[in-house]
């Protein structure tokens, strides 16, 4: 009992520690070999919807438009410019952006 404690703690330190730590690198258009990657985005938020258990809009700057869903709730000002982290994925033949934070 007292190992499966041990190794669940650890187990849980590892995935912060993970989670933290992902480096992202900073992009203003997306395409198809950007799929995997951990990139940040700026722009404004525009048509944004609010499910349940997720938010979903499209961010929009000078040269691209590109679709975000975060699988949380957050709060998306669609006044100011943000800044959206994630993952590249690619959805319904479309590139996408798995937000893990927004700035």
């Amino acid at each position: 009992m007292k190992k499966l404690v041990i190794f669940s703690v650890a187990g849980i330190l590892l995935i912060f520690f993970l989670s933290n730590n992902i480096q992202y690198k900073e992009m203003d258009v997306l395409n198809k070999n950007d799929v995997g990657s951990n990139v940040c985005v700026n722009g404004y938020a525009k048509n944004v919807y609010n499910g349940e258990g997720y938010v979903l809009f499209n961010l929009l700057n000078n040269i691209s438009n590109v679709k975000v869903v975060f699988f949380r709730d957050i709060f998306v000002n669609k006044s100011t410019d943000i800044t959206v982290c994630g993952r590249v994925d690619f959805y319904k033949g479309e590139i996408e952006i798995k937000g893990h934070k927004l700035i």
